[in-house]
């Protein structure tokens, strides 16, 4: 995708309109979630939620790189 951007998105430097930020960044967000979605298929409900929400449903103490109780 970054490679796209830079290579056959943007062939002359200009100033992007708010409309086109937005459908860029609409379709960075879509093809995130394709990729999500992508991840849930291939490794199960509990890999593609723990990818999306960015964190392990364990909720194990020596996975937690600090810990607030001692």
């Amino acid at each position: 995708m970054l490679a796209f951007d830079f290579f056959c998105h943007v062939r002359k430097a200009h100033i992007p309109t708010l409309y086109e930020a937005a459908l860029w960044s609409g379709i960075h967000v879509r093809v995130a979630i394709v990729f999500v979605v992508g991840v849930w298929m291939v490794g199960g409900a509990t890999m593609g939620t723990e990818y999306f929400a960015y964190r392990r449903l364990v909720d194990r103490p020596e996975a937690r790189p600090y810990s607030l109780v001692a």
